[in-house]
């Protein structure tokens, strides 16, 4: 399932971010959108291809264009850095490298290995709750608020993303089966 411009779109919308940068249609890949380095996005991007479920492609475009503009708000901007920072720092620590550099199962054990999977997200938390909240929770909302992603956990109706009277009409006739 390859992830679109217009899921990144959708998502954006669903975030509430398109009024920090103008209006969605004007989505780019430009380096000067956003307040992100490139070192960023790639441990974010990496980050999300361990998050995303395998069928899902298209997804280093899809995550720089949807945290490029979640970081045009300059305090969210910030938190996102330092939990990026914190993340390479404990990585490089445990594994010797930054996030983005370690293969996927070195990824996924210092994950595991920084409670990072099991913590509950406080942006003004432990450097685990502050990942979690800033890195991993907004990247799987990017992808869940988006009408592809909603589809793969099996949401007709992503928030929103209202899907029309065709969509309402499917959950009501599936509530009402006596199967």
């Amino acid at each position: 399932m390859k992830l679109t411009r217009r899921d990144a779109v959708a998502a954006i919308a669903a975030a509430g971010a398109v009024g920090l940068a103008g209006s969605s249609s004007d989505i780019s890949d430009s380096p000067e959108e956003g307040k992100l380095t490139q070192l960023e996005l790639d441990t974010l991007t990496a980050v999300a291809r361990i998050l995303y479920p395998t069928e899902v492609s298209n997804v280093r475009s899809f995550v720089n264009r949807f945290m490029r503009r979640r970081a045009n708000d300059p305090s969210y901007a910030e938190g996102v850095q330092a939990a990026i920072k914190t993340l390479n720092a404990n990585t490089s620590e445990i594994s010797g490298g930054p996030f983005h550099t370690l293969d996927r199962d070195e990824q996924r054990a210092a994950i595991s290995y920084l409670s990072i999977d099991v913590e509950s997200p406080d942006p003004d938390g432990t450097a685990a709750q502050r990942i979690r909240h800033y890195i991993v929770n907004d990247l799987l909302f990017a992808l869940y608020a988006s009408p592809k992603g909603a589809k793969l956990a099996g949401l007709s109706n992503p928030p929103g993303h209202p899907g029309g009277i065709a969509s309402y009409q499917a959950a009501e006739s599936d509530r009402t089966r006596t199967d």
